[in-house]
């Protein structure tokens, strides 16, 4: 785990800029580029199960791990924390840091895998979302967007004025603020696992996988074990780090 091994107290934008910095974006560190050795054993992982694997051009894949990495660390640093407002801060510094290296593309990918990690709050254990059409469905969904859009409210309500006439740079902020409250009530863990493998799937579908093998391409059991392996990874390990951390607001 190197620099977040220990648990000191440190400034939220500080860490953030490290640990995206060492883990995605090529930083140096101790003479090591961890991102590429990430992106290699990932990318070898995928093509020694399926060699069409290949195919895959390898900007694109470093852009989709990269924005699911970014989005599951999110998450992670919601459920460790619990404080919504923090929560927002470290959105609106992503946003910040993407923006500054000229990569907004990342962050516009980003927001399809927080669209998917947002339905697991209201998914059966088979994938299935529920709906209303049933008392169990009508009530849970009805609790999930309570809770989301009275938590949004609050914090926007306490910042804005007018929040119908918001500059471009506020309305970046509702922006923020918005996919952050998608992650209350959020799991991809429970159920074994069904949201984390509903992330994989979009994974693959975002790397083109019906132009690679078509649209009735079944991909094998090894396969996609091992593509749900890659956000269960990021998930956990993101996870861990923050767990070593005591951050303080920027």
């Amino acid at each position: 785990m190197g620099v977040f091994s220990s648990k000191p107290k440190l400034d939220m934008e500080s860490f953030c800029k490290d640990y995206y910095d060492s883990q995605m974006f090529h930083a140096i560190v101790k003479g090591e580029d961890a991102s590429q050795k990430i992106l290699d054993v990932a990318f070898q992982l995928l093509t020694d199960s399926d060699p069409s694997f290949l195919k895959v051009a390898p900007a694109l894949f470093e852009c989709e791990m990269t924005a699911m990495h970014l989005e599951l660390f999110a998450l992670a640093f919601l459920k460790r924390f619990s404080n919504f407002e923090q929560a927002v801060q470290q959105s609106i510094f992503t946003l910040h840091y993407l923006q500054n290296k000229g990569r907004s593309d990342i962050w516009e990918a980003m927001g399809h895998y927080g669209a998917a990690i947002a339905q697991t709050a209201t998914m059966y254990a088979s994938g299935q979302q529920m709906s209303k059409d049933n008392a169990f469905g009508r009530m849970r969904i009805a609790q999930v967007n309570l809770s989301r859009s009275e938590t949004c409210k609050k914090w926007l309500e306490s910042r804005f004025s007018d929040p119908h006439n918001l500059t471009a740079n506020e309305k970046e902020i509702v922006g923020c603020v918005v996919r952050v409250g998608n992650h209350i009530e959020a799991d991809i863990i429970r159920d074994r696992q069904i949201g984390n493998r509903r992330i994989a799937a979009l994974f693959l579908y975002r790397l083109g996988a019906e132009n690679i093998w078509g649209e009735n391409w079944q991909p094998s059991k090894d396969l996609l074990l091992r593509v749900a392996s890659q956000p269960l990874s990021m998930y956990e390990f993101a996870t861990r780090v923050l767990k070593n951390v005591d951050l303080r607001p920027s």
